[in-house]
C-alpha cells in the first residue's frame, strides 16, 4: 500500500468543508423535521377541532331527534284525542238523528199516515234531515207534505 503525498492544509480545508456541509445538512434535516412536526401538530389540532365539531353536531342532532320524537308522540296523542272527539261527535249526531226519528214517528202517529207508504215516510224524514228543517217546523212541513202528495 502506498500513501500519496497530501497537503495538511488542504486536508483541513476539505475537512472543514465536509464538517460544514454535514452540519448544514443536519441543520436542514432538523428544520425539515421541525416543519413536519409543526405540520403534524397543526394537522392534529385541525383534526381535534373537526372531532369536536362532529361531536357538537352529533349532540345537536341527538337533541333534535329527541325533540322530533317528542313532537311526534304529541302529534299522535293529539290525533287520538281528535279521533275520539270525532267519534263522540258522530255518536252524538247518531243519537240526535235517533231522537229526531222518534219525534218524527210521534208526529206521524199524531197526524196520521194518510196513505203514505213506509218508503215515502222515510223519504220525507230524510228530506227533513237533509234540508235541516228546524224541529219546531216539522209538524207544519209534514202537514204541507201530506197535502202535496
Amino acid at each position: 500500500m502506498t500513501f500519496l503525498p497530501y497537503d495538511e492544509e488542504e486536508v483541513n480545508i476539505l475537512l472543514k468543508k465536509y464538517n460544514q456541509q454535514t452540519s448544514n445538512l443536519i441543520i436542514e434535516e432538523y428544520k425539515e423535521k421541525e416543519i413536519i412536526s409543526l405540520q403534524n401538530i397543526d394537522s392534529q389540532l385541525k383534526y381535534e377541532k373537526l372531532i369536536n365539531k362532529a361531536s357538537d353536531y352529533h349532540c345537536q342532532i341527538t337533541t333534535l331527534k329527541e325533540f322530533y320524537q317528542g313532537n311526534l308522540k304529541e302529534k299522535e296523542s293529539l290525533e287520538k284525542i281528535n279521533q275520539n272527539l270525532n267519534n263522540d261527535i258522530n255518536s252524538l249526531q247518531n243519537q240526535i238523528i235517533q231522537i229526531k226519528q222518534l219525534y218524527f214517528n210521534e208526529l206521524i202517529d199524531k197526524i196520521g199516515e194518510s196513505g203514505l207508504s213506509l218508503e215515502n215516510l222515510q223519504e220525507v224524514f230524510l228530506q227533513l234531515i237533509i234540508k235541516e228543517v228546524p224541529l219546531s217546523s216539522w209538524k207544519e212541513y209534514l202537514i204541507n207534505q201530506y197535502f202535496s202528495i
